[in-house]
């Protein structure tokens, strides 16, 4: 069994921080093609939400956040967001918890752009859990080195944890990355944090193809909290400064509400639904924000659960 969370002594906290919405990695090229450098501009955003999770109770979460230069990087690259801060490690915490209480139900995952995420290391802790933890080459070698970093602090063994470079547009290199993960025909969890807010309408229909290719050989679904309505609530502050980042607006590739994102999903070949599991977040407590709406709207988010169509 996966032991998701433990309760670690707060720190003292200097606010205003800098913050970032959750990076990710995103590539223009063909089918086999080098990443474009434009991903160079979006690296960095791995270690700002690296830096957030930090101020949660997620296992590892706060030694990341210490780790290397994340502080400098998250110092270097964001404008003072105030309280919009505050709320980004709101949503930060809830969506890697509900993301993970999804997870635990299977013993076959591959993580997309996995960034600095600690679950890997979490749930391997279960020696009948495989898992693979993918990313654009040069942040996924900074990953390795913190994954190693880490084990060795905590004596740790991992062999069920594996590392894959992977294009999420290169139908070759999720298949690869998928045949490291043991188990046959057993059902695999692919994981998305972060990742498809960034990409187009056409990019997320190019993505969710080659899932769905992977998903035909092998039993699969994604879970996934990339999945933005136009009507939810915006951190202003934190999406300029993303968009200046990244060169991405995010606000440019929302769906209207839940209908329209289950129709877009189905053309893709999926079965989509929202998942909201109750989750512990403390951050909502720690930095008081039980009465604030657009806290209480991050904290609120579902997941999404997309599963090959049956028709």
């Amino acid at each position: 069994m996966v032991i998701l969370y433990r309760k670690n002594t707060p720190r003292n906290l200097l606010i205003p921080l800098r913050f970032a919405l959750y990076g990710v990695y995103y590539s223009h090229m063909p089918e086999q093609a080098p990443v474009s450098p434009t991903c160079d501009k979006v690296t960095p955003t791995a270690d700002l939400i690296a830096y957030v999770r930090g101020l949660s109770d997620i296992p590892y979460a706060r030694e990341t956040s210490e780790w290397g230069n994340v502080s400098s990087i998250a110092a270097g690259f964001l404008q003072e967001s105030g309280d919009e801060g505050k709320i980004l490690a709101v949503m930060a915490e809830s969506r890697f918890k509900r993301i993970s209480l999804q997870a635990q139900d299977y013993r076959h995952i591959l993580e997309l752009a996995v960034g600095r995420s600690p679950r890997g290391l979490i749930f391997t802790a279960d020696p009948k859990v495989n898992y693979v933890a993918t990313d654009l080459p040069d942040s996924l070698t900074t990953y390795r080195a913190l994954m190693d970093e880490l084990m060795g602090r905590h004596n740790l063994k991992r062999p069920n944890l594996q590392f894959a470079a992977v294009d999420a547009f290169s139908r070759d290199d999720i298949s690869k990355a998928a045949s490291l993960l043991p188990g046959g025909k057993e059902p695999m969890a692919v994981v998305s944090e972060g990742m498809m807010v960034y990409f187009d309408m056409d990019e997320k229909r190019r993505f969710l193809s080659n899932l769905h290719a992977l998903f035909s050989i092998r039993p699969g679904i994604l879970i996934t909290s990339d999945v933005r309505l136009g009507q939810e609530a915006r951190l202003a502050k934190i999406l300029q400064t993303t968009a200046q980042i990244s060169g991405r607006d995010m606000l440019a590739h929302t769906f209207k509400d839940e209908p329209a994102a289950q129709k877009f999903f189905g053309q893709c070949g999926f079965d989509a639904r929202p998942v909201l599991d109750k989750v512990d977040i403390t951050t909502m407590r720690r930095f008081k924000l039980e009465n604030d709406p657009r806290a209480q709207s991050y904290a609120n988010r579902p997941i999404w659960m997309l599963s090959p169509s049956r028709s």
